[in-house]
């Protein structure tokens, strides 16, 4: 025994055959997928808005600000200011 098995399958259909339906197959899955992704970001966008208020702010009122750190590469790394 070598430690290798042959397998034999057959399909019923080429290999040119069964990389074609499988291309067809990949390219609906990626359809679906950006489809539904489309859709459920529209949800989540609603959804978050109905609850978001708008801001306003008087001049001389203290408030803290959220700067991004363009030197940091943990995108959760956060620089809050305050007293501005």
């Amino acid at each position: 025994m070598t430690g290798k098995v042959e397998l034999f399958l057959n399909l019923g259909k080429t290999a040119s055959e069964y990389l074609d339906e499988l291309r067809k197959n990949l390219e609906l899955a990626q359809n679906y997928a950006m489809t539904h992704t489309d859709k459920a970001q529209r949800r989540y966008i609603l959804r978050y808005n109905l609850g978001a208020k708008d801001k306003s702010f008087e001049i001389g009122q203290k408030v803290l600000v959220l700067t991004p750190d363009s030197t940091s590469s943990d995108i959760f790394e956060i620089d809050w200011s305050s007293c501005h």
